[in-house]
């Protein structure tokens, strides 16, 4: 908040965190470099540019599934996800990363289907 207190106008403070977005965004932040947003790109506009209410009930929605992302690193969890929501075909990573472990597998399968 002291960076958008004391930013110039021409500025643009972009949030690193997908959750706090809308946050960012209502104290004078113009958007987000985003994880989930490779995965849901609908739900990440109207999170940024959609009514007050719609962008929190996408940012609550996403809450488990944000969680998740980082458990055993970046860019793992979003390669599963992707890999889940047949957007990939392979959740394979460089190493010395590691695919995602049998319980995040499982984990990240099951919340990307709520």
């Amino acid at each position: 908040m002291q960076i958008a207190a004391a930013m110039p106008k021409d500025f643009l403070l972009l949030s690193g965190d997908d959750m706090l977005t809308k946050a960012l965004m209502g104290v004078g932040g113009s958007g987000v470099i985003s994880v989930l947003a490779n995965a849901f790109p609908e739900k990440f506009k109207t999170m940024t540019h959609g009514s007050d209410q719609d962008s929190l009930a996408v940012t609550f929605s996403l809450l488990e599934l944000n969680s998740l992302m980082y458990w055993e690193g970046n860019p793992v969890g979003i390669k599963n996800l992707l890999f889940h929501l047949g957007i990939i075909k392979s959740d394979q990573v460089r190493l010395p990363m590691l695919r995602a472990s049998l319980d995040l597998n499982n984990r990240i399968k099951v919340a990307s289907q709520n």
